[in-house]
């Protein structure tokens, strides 16, 4: 497929299947497999307002979460691609969630996130924490898993502070230990520190013949 502008070309070659290019006021780019034109803004010689600052800093923040997130996680997290956007972007548009405007002032509040994931619901908290030390235990039945989570397999714990850009996996520090979740070797740098935990308990969307064990969907109760 190609585009012709003010007299210059832009070619997708079909089995590369990318194409990206700034021309004459226009951006070309390819998301989610479609080709797509978008107008650049026009430049303004008026300074940007505190809200609008403001709200720049806020969608980099969640941007730099969504940045950070392991691709590998993202695929667990929603099974099924979502429609007309990428995995990527449907979890910075429900972290953005946590992006709150209060008296026209823009504050963090992770507890306000509706939703992350896209798979069966297996937790419907959001658990904030300070973190006693680099090695300690939480209660299993503190995550409130739902009757299709298997609370015998590890989870993935998502562990979020906006204004701290944090938006880690604890898979690799968490194991199960009897009635407890144990966390070990997390960063000294977040010892005594308060973060968000939300647990996506494991969950067969298979068959019992054939599971297919994925990490499920955190939902807030509203």
């Amino acid at each position: 497929m190609s585009y012709l502008i003010h007299e210059e070309m832009i070619t997708q070659n079909p089995i590369v299947g990318r194409s990206r290019k700034k021309l004459a006021g226009v951006y070309a780019r390819t998301y989610c497999g479609k080709n797509i034109i978008q107008s650049l803004p026009s430049p303004s010689s008026v300074p940007p307002t505190r809200a609008l600052r403001n709200s720049r800093t806020a969608f980099a923040t969640v941007r730099e979460l969504a940045a950070m997130f392991p691709a590998s996680l993202l695929t667990q997290i929603y099974y099924s691609q979502p429609q007309g956007r990428t995995r990527r972007s449907e979890f910075m548009s429900q972290l953005f969630h946590g992006v709150v405007r209060t008296n026209g002032e823009i504050v963090y509040n992770e507890m306000e996130i509706l939703q992350i994931g896209s798979n069966p619901l297996v937790t419907t908290t959001c658990l904030p924490v300070t973190v006693p030390d680099k090695h300690f235990t939480l209660p299993v039945e503190s995550f409130q898993a739902t009757e299709v989570a298997n609370t015998s397999r590890v989870p993935l714990v998502i562990a979020l502070d906006y204004p701290k850009r944090i938006c880690q996996s604890w898979l690799p520090y968490t194991q199960i230990e009897g009635n407890n979740l144990a966390f070990n070797n997390i960063s000294d740098t977040l010892v005594g520190e308060v973060v968000f935990l939300i647990c996506l308990w494991q969950t067969n969307v298979g068959t019992q013949q054939i599971p297919v064990w994925v990490y499920g969907r955190y939902e807030k109760t509203i």
